[in-house]
């Protein structure tokens, strides 16, 4: 089994580092909140001072911090980075921006450490039953080296070279936030129309309308659209800033044009369009800015 540091206890990382020692993994934890390191005592998580101490004897780091700025932090100030071993592996689960991802990377080779972006979908329920999907983005040898690591946690896949994982998130984000828009506008038309809401859901949900979203907004009681939610409240301020940086991309390169999908999109969160092109094209004219982080006016 593998001796695993886990930065980052929170709702999300708790619960994963818990299924990891379940799995027989050893694993040594650290949060920066008391109550967390409580909860994860209970767990059986070896608990320590600081997070240079827990990556001292660590085959593989696992971060699940709030953005990009939390993890640069614990790497690089905190003293993580330099207290790994050579020949280990940062997993970074966190979801950070696509070239954040690439120069803590690069960063980390500097030190001989090997680096995965490996953000993930599936919330706190999905976290608590190792059923998360994971969206994995470096080498691939790498990757298969840190599989018997990942596969407690959920559902891994490979999709690519270093920040391939964090670009996965942020599609995955535009694709449940289209989907969470369009599933509270259909309710809440719904039930200003009278209907009764358990009979119109039950009679919908052997169509393609249904989905994970709507039986998880079905269960809360949602019906709001999500314009009046505002984007960042939404999702979250990393997927915000690094989406808003990729419209600009693809506005620069197409003039702003979209299409039916974006259009949806972006009237649900309020946001500009979404460019719509070919893979091709978007490999070769938005994500190298994407992935340098270069700054647009």
């Amino acid at each position: 089994m593998t001796t695993i540091a886990f930065i980052g206890l929170g709702n999300m990382g708790n619960p994963m580092a818990a299924n990891l020692v379940k799995a027989g993994h050893t694993v040594l934890g650290f949060d920066l909140v008391p109550e967390n390191l409580a909860m994860a005592r209970e767990h059986g998580i070896t608990v320590v001072a600081d997070a240079a101490s827990a990556v001292t004897e660590a085959d593989v780091v696992i971060t699940m911090l709030t953005d990009g700025a939390a993890v640069a932090d614990v790497l690089f100030k905190r003293g993580a980075a330099s207290a790994m071993r050579p020949g280990s592996v940062l997993i970074d689960m966190s979801s950070i921006a696509p070239w954040e991802a690439l120069d803590n990377g690069r960063r980390l080779a500097g030190h001989g450490i090997a680096q995965l972006d490996a953000p993930v979908s599936g919330g706190t329920a999905g976290a608590e039953a190792g059923r998360l999907a994971i969206m994995v983005g470096g080498e691939r040898t790498v990757f298969d080296r840190v599989l018997p690591v990942l596969r407690p946690l959920g559902k891994p896949a490979y999709l690519g070279p270093a920040g391939s994982g964090q670009i996965a998130k942020l599609a995955n984000q535009v694709i449940v936030g289209a989907m969470i828009g369009a599933v509270s506008e259909g309710l809440a038309l719904a039930r200003s129309g009278g209907l009764d809401l358990d009979a119109f859901l039950e009679a919908i949900r052997g169509g393609l309308a249904g989905s994970a979203v709507l039986e998880v907004l079905a269960a809360e009681g949602v019906a709001i659209p999500v314009l009046q939610l505002g984007f960042p409240e939404a999702y979250g301020g990393v997927e915000c800033d690094a989406f808003h940086r990729m419209i600009l991309f693809e506005e620069r390169a197409w003039g702003g044009s979209g299409g039916v999908a974006s259009g949806l999109f972006s009237h649900t969160i309020g946001a500009p369009p979404i460019a719509v092109a070919g893979s091709e094209a978007l490999k070769a004219r938005v994500l190298p800015g994407i992935l340098a982080g270069e700054q647009i006016a």
